[in-house]
């Protein structure tokens, strides 16, 4: 049960803000055997396969805004603060010190440190200029979209690393109940990640805020509709695979905690008033999506615990 409780803490720690395209069941499966004592070259392979996933998915999200015609400014803004939620939430290093920690993986840690750095570059240019400007915009949204060689770079020697380790990030078996486990445990970062960039993503773009034209807040507003439909599209299929997945005796207090999460958010994950609004309602809407942060990232905190009476 170590290895389980482990990579419930590593994944805590480095959980992504955003997609549904985190590493599967293997690559949990790939860090021991219940019982063992984690490796901690297969916690540093198995963390580095979910940094590479998600920033390799949200950086390729960009593409699309960038290449649009017309060009809109807020849209590309808007993918490219993804990018900078997904840094933000990843405890990157801690990734660091994992990967340096093993020897088949102490040469790629300065390698994220490189590219974290040149990424945040890129983007605190980006949010000194204002969200409508194009060029800077444009200049931001292309160069990190430039940046996803290197992405996809550190992805292929993690997969190497990880073959000289006898593993892989892609493939194996979790094996007896262990692996509903792990696919229970993916979706519930995998959906609170992408819950928690969302209410991220809706500080940033304020689509009411003060001082907009009306061209632009309806622009925002429309960017942010598509922010809270996305989220709330995951919160459903996580419950909905809780309903068909019975949960093991030993960690059914874990759902029962994920069902009140999952209430909270999708009491918010609805359109209507926006952070930024001046209204009381939408003042009341950012204070409970600032609480619902908090709370979700207890709970997900808490997964070891709810997981400690399980063998």
């Amino acid at each position: 049960m170590k290895w389980l409780i482990a990579i419930a803490l590593l994944v805590a720690a480095c959980a992504p803000a955003a997609d549904s395209r985190a590493p599967s069941g293997a690559v949990l499966a790939a860090t021991g055997q219940p019982g063992s004592t984690p490796d901690p070259c297969r916690t540093a392979v198995t963390g580095l396969a979910a940094f590479t996933n998600q920033l390799s998915a949200d950086v390729g999200d960009i593409k699309e805004p960038l290449t649009a015609k017309p060009f809109v400014a807020a849209d590309a803004a808007v993918a490219s603060f993804r990018v900078s939620a997904m840094l933000t939430s990843f405890r990157f290093d801690e990734l660091v010190a994992a990967l340096q920690a093993c020897p088949a993986t102490a040469d790629l840690g300065p390698r994220v440190t490189r590219l974290v750095a040149a990424m945040n570059k890129v983007l605190d240019e980006a949010r000194s200029a204002s969200i409508s400007n194009a060029q800077a915009q444009r200049a931001a949204a292309a160069a990190l979209v430039g940046m996803l060689p290197d992405v996809t770079a550190l992805a292929k020697a993690n997969d190497q690393a990880a073959a000289t380790l006898g593993g892989s990030t892609t493939g194996g078996t979790a094996g007896d109940w262990t692996a509903d486990a792990n696919t229970y445990l993916e979706s519930a970062f995998e959906t609170y990640g992408t819950t928690s960039a969302a209410a991220a993503d809706l500080a940033r773009l304020a689509p009411a805020a003060a001082g907009l034209t009306a061209a632009e807040s309806a622009s925002r507003i429309q960017q942010a509709t598509v922010i809270v439909d996305r989220a709330a599209a995951a919160v459903t299929r996580h419950v909905q695979a809780m309903q068909t997945s019975q949960a093991q005796t030993c960690y059914a207090d874990a759902y029962a905690a994920d069902r009140t999460i999952a209430n909270r958010w999708q009491g918010l994950l609805v359109d209507g008033a926006w952070p930024g609004d001046a209204t009381a309602d939408a003042r009341a809407t950012a204070a409970a999506y600032a609480e619902t942060v908090t709370r979700t990232a207890t709970f997900l905190g808490s997964m070891p615990s709810y997981f400690a009476d399980c063998k």
